[in-house]
């Protein structure tokens, strides 16, 4: 088995992705396809999120989040890993 170097314990969690947009240089672009983006695991430092579109490392992506019937609330994230490049 191997051991996970995380630091906080991943919760698996399939969550919609609210009204993603993507921030690349100067360019930003709001992604309004439905089911485009969902998390499959979140963390208090960090989460892993499955997308129908590409997206660049060094990017940052801004997405409401909804946990439960709470308000969503607005996540800004820096892309440090994707599984394509």
């Amino acid at each position: 088995m191997v051991k996970d170097k995380r630091n906080y314990i991943r919760k698996k969690a399939k969550i919609e992705i609210l009204y993603p947009t993507l921030i690349y240089g100067e360019d930003k672009k709001l992604i309004i396809k439905p089911d485009s983006l969902y998390t499959i695991d979140i963390s208090e430092t960090g989460m892993a999120f499955v997308s129908r579109f590409y997206i660049p490392k060094s990017s940052f992506l801004s997405f409401y989040l909804r946990l439960g019937d709470e308000i969503p609330f607005q996540v800004l994230t820096n892309i440090i890993w994707n599984k394509i490049e």
